[in-house]
C-alpha cells in the first residue's frame, strides 16, 4: 500500500482519484502548496499527484520545490488533469512538456479513462500505479 499525495485546490476531479485509489493506497488530500509541503515534512510519501490547472499557487513552482530538495527529489511526482475544454486540449501537449521540464515524471489526463457517464478507475489506477518505485508498490 502505497502513500499518496493528492495536491489539488478543487474537488471536481477528486471523485475519480479517490474511487481509483482508495482501497488500495493511503490518500492525503491538500489543497494548498504550503498545505502539501507541510505533509511532506512530516509522512514518508510514495507519490505525488499534483492537478496541473492551480489558482493559489503555480503548480510548476511547486513542482520545482519539490524537486529541488533532496528531500523530496526522489518522490515521482505526476501532474494530473481533469476534464478539458477543448482549448485545454490544445495546450494539453505544452503544459505537459511545462511539467516534464519543471522536473514531473509523469503526465495524466482523466479525458482517456472517464467520460460523462462512466469512468475506467481500474485503468486510470494502473496508470497512476505505473508510477511508483518498486518499493512503494510492493509494500
Amino acid at each position: 500500500m502505497a502513500r499518496i499525495l493528492i495536491f489539488q485546490e478543487h474537488p471536481g476531479e477528486l471523485h475519480a482519484l479517490r474511487k481509483s485509489l482508495e482501497t488500495h493506497h493511503e490518500l492525503h488530500f491538500e489543497r494548498g502548496i504550503d498545505q502539501a509541503l507541510s505533509v511532506l515534512q512530516r509522512r514518508a510519501i510514495d507519490l505525488i499527484i499534483a492537478r496541473v490547472h492551480s489558482e493559489q499557487g503555480n503548480v510548476f513552482e511547486f513542482i520545482r520545490t519539490i524537486k529541488r530538495r533532496d528531500c523530496f527529489a526522489e518522490i515521482p511526482l505526476v501532474c494530473f488533469c481533469g476534464r478539458r475544454t477543448p482549448i485545454a486540449r490544445k495546450l494539453d501537449p505544452a503544459l505537459a512538456k511545462a511539467a516534464e521540464t519543471f522536473g514531473a515524471d509523469g503526465y495524466i489526463c482523466i479525458d482517456p479513462y472517464c467520460s460523462e457517464d462512466t469512468c475506467d478507475f481500474d485503468s486510470l489506477r494502473a496508470s497512476i500505479e505505473s508510477h511508483l518505485k518498486e518499493s512503494a508498490s510492493t509494500e
